[in-house]
């Protein structure tokens, strides 16, 4: 299944980088990835067809590399199903953390909230590091827990509003 997903994506998005995918619990599948305009996209699959992109953030600042990627996570509950999305940015000589939700299948997206604490100098968000971020999501029953790098450890947070 994995390749033929990955095949079809190659058929369908062939300019796309660092493909991410979640399971939409119906058959279907949420692919996350860079687009060749260098936006963080989502697509979903099913029975062989893919929905149009849609763009969570079109930040010119997306940090992709081998080991920080965009990802995403799909948390299902009694309030319904909810995508959740994870990126850094590059900001200055470190990173930023984004997280961003979408309530309607990937259509349209909240704007970006940052985990990690800000730095005082007008609400801006602090620095992760300069060789830090690499954010990731798990989901476990109806909580989803968020982890990223920085320069004093690797650090948690279980995102709220989420249960």
């Amino acid at each position: 299944m994995k390749l033929t997903l990955l095949l079809l994506l190659a058929a369908v998005l062939p300019k796309a980088k660092v493909p991410f995918v979640v399971a939409d619990g119906n058959g279907g599948f949420y692919v996350s990835h860079v687009g060749a305009n260098g936006a963080f996209q989502v697509a979903q699959i099913r029975d062989g067809k893919w929905s149009p992109a849609r763009t969570i953030s079109g930040d010119a600042n997306l940090l992709v590399n081998s080991a920080d990627y965009p990802s995403i996570a799909l948390v299902e509950n009694g309030k319904g199903k909810r995508l959740l999305a994870s990126w850094s940015t590059r900001n200055g000589h470190g990173t930023v953390i984004h997280l961003a939700e979408s309530r309607d299948g990937g259509a349209t997206w909240s704007k970006a909230t940052t985990p990690h604490p800000r730095d005082g100098t007008m609400g801006a968000p602090m620095r992760v590091a300069a060789a830090g971020g690499f954010p990731r999501m798990a989901v476990s029953k109806e909580n989803v827990g968020v982890v990223w790098a920085a320069d004093d450890g690797v650090h948690f947070q279980l995102l709220e509003g989420v249960k």
